[in-house]
């Protein structure tokens, strides 16, 4: 993955909007395989595939698959500088990280522990851009859309 570059390596504007879309076709997939899951264990195989379109084994590798790009973004976000803090790709990054550990919580929990000080820090620094007038303010819905 297009993350996954040395330190210190700028990633330009359209390989960050094209990452950020990534990001979206991964949550979707996420929530695709995740809703999967929790069919299976209700029902049959077949009421399953019609319901969600995968089977539990196909879930399942997409999960695997999801697991390792979810690596690469845990290794991006170690790598981000406290000067990139504004910069509105590693909100969509961290927001995207995020949405998956609400579904695997269970992976990467000490790469996850390692990337709490970075997180916080990020948020601390947010939230005193929010108290100084006229600072640079990121829209969720800007970059949510």
């Amino acid at each position: 993955m297009d993350l996954e570059e040395p330190p210190d390596t700028e990633l330009s504007p359209q390989l960050q909007q094209s990452l950020t879309s990534c990001y979206r076709v991964m949550e979707a997939a996420m929530e695709q395989a995740c809703s999967s899951q929790g069919v299976a264990q209700q029902s049959n195989a077949q009421h399953q595939r019609a319901i969600t379109g995968l089977s539990l084994q196909q879930s399942r590798q997409v999960l695997r698959v999801l697991g390792e790009a979810f690596s690469a973004v845990i290794y991006h976000l170690q790598q981000v500088d406290p000067s990139r803090y504004g910069d509105p790709f590693i909100f969509t990054t961290i927001r995207s990280l995020c949405a998956w550990l609400t579904e695997e919580i269970s992976c990467f929990k000490e790469e996850v522990t390692a990337l709490l000080p970075f997180l916080m820090g990020y948020a601390r620094s947010h939230l005193q851009r929010e108290s100084v007038p006229g600072s640079f303010q990121l829209d969720v819905r800007d970059v949510c859309m």
